[in-house]
Formats: C-alpha cells, sequence, structure tokens
C-alpha cells in the first residue's frame, strides 16, 4: 500500500535488459486522476513503453501506465499493478462498477461485468518474473465519498489469499539478495 516502496521493489529487481512497468484498467478513475500515480500511456506514445529501455515513455521510468488494451498478448518482466475502485471485494464477493468519474460510480451490467473482470484477468498475467499489486491507502488521495474502505477490503482480502504485503515480501527479498552474494 506504500506506492514509493512498490516502486523500489520493482526498479531494484529488474535486471539489465528487463522490462518492468505499471499497470491499470482502462476504466481506472482514482488511481489516475486523482493521485496522478498511474496515468494511462496514450495509444500514439505506446510503442516507446514498449520498446524504449530508458526515457519518460519508456516502461521502466514507471511515470505511465498501459491498460488492458496496450498490453494484452504482451508481457513485460516485472509489472506494478494499481487496482482501483472498478472491481472490489466486499461482504464476501467481488463487485464492479463502472467508473464514469473520480467520485461517480454506476453499477456494471453482465456486460460490464465481464469486460472488467477480463480486464484484471489480463492485467494479472503480463508479468514473467514477478507482479506487485498497489492499492492504495485512504490518506493518499480525498476520500469525500467513503470508497477507502472498499480498497481496504480488497486488500484485506488478497492479504487472506496468501499475497505477502510488499513491506514483508521487500525484507525477505534483501535477505535473498544479500544470501545470493556470498562468494560460494
Amino acid at each position: 500500500r506504500d506506492l514509493k516502496l512498490a516502486e523500489q521493489f520493482i526498479l531494484s529487481n529488474t535486471r539489465r535488459r528487463e522490462r518492468c512497468g505499471k499497470l491499470c484498467s482502462s476504466n481506472s478513475k482514482i488511481l489516475g486522476r486523482n493521485s496522478k500515480c498511474f496515468d494511462n500511456i496514450d495509444n500514439w506514445h505506446f510503442a516507446n513503453w514498449m520498446i524504449d529501455e530508458s526515457g519518460r515513455d519508456s516502461s521502466n521510468s514507471l511515470i505511465f501506465a498501459a491498460s488492458e488494451f496496450n498490453i494484452q498478448g504482451l508481457e513485460i518482466d516485472w509489472s506494478l499493478l494499481g487496482w482501483d475502485m472498478d472491481m472490489y471485494y466486499s461482504n464476501g464477493e467481488w463487485h464492479t462498477q463502472k467508473m464514469l468519474t473520480p467520485k461517480r460510480f454506476v453499477e456494471s451490467d453482465d456486460i460490464q461485468k465481464k469486460h472488467i473482470l477480463n480486464s484484471y484477468r489480463v492485467l494479472l498475467t503480463r508479468a514473467r518474473k514477478g507482479l506487485v499489486i498497489y492499492i492504495p491507502k485512504a490518506n493518499e488521495y480525498d476520500d469525500s465519498y467513503g470508497v477507502s474502505k472498499y480498497y481496504d477490503s480488497t486488500y484485506e482480502y488478497l492479504k487472506s489469499c496468501g499475497i505477502k504485503d510488499i513491506s514483508d515480501a521487500f525484507d525477505l527479498f534483501m535477505k535473498k539478495v544479500d544470501a545470493a552474494r556470498l562468494p560460494f
């Protein structure tokens, strides 16, 4: 739930000639518009996002995020997935909603629900080596509509499934890196 730590983890794991990048749903509104940390790359610059190794438009810069439409059929080594309110876990089940603006949502119809579920299916399967899921905390954006409880419930559900918190995983990773540097 710490974006800077998640970015540091991704960058420290990405080796020379490997690709890393941010991903988020095309329906994402809060992450992209409120925090500006998951602005979607437009189609015009996507080739640079995927091909350039450095520079502002490169995926490795972790500035822009690719949506499921950009990244479908492609893979990167390490991905940082921004999970937004278009799909959340609450009261024992997954819910989907169409996000009209960062503060206005409507319940998804069946077709939209399938699209959103498929969006996350694509986004969750684009990384070859590792995936970090970023779910923001309430204090990172204006929560005048009280949506942070849904971020919290999604985070808690994913943890109950066995996904590690980044701070725990980062400590474990650093121990492995130190052990790997031993001369034997």
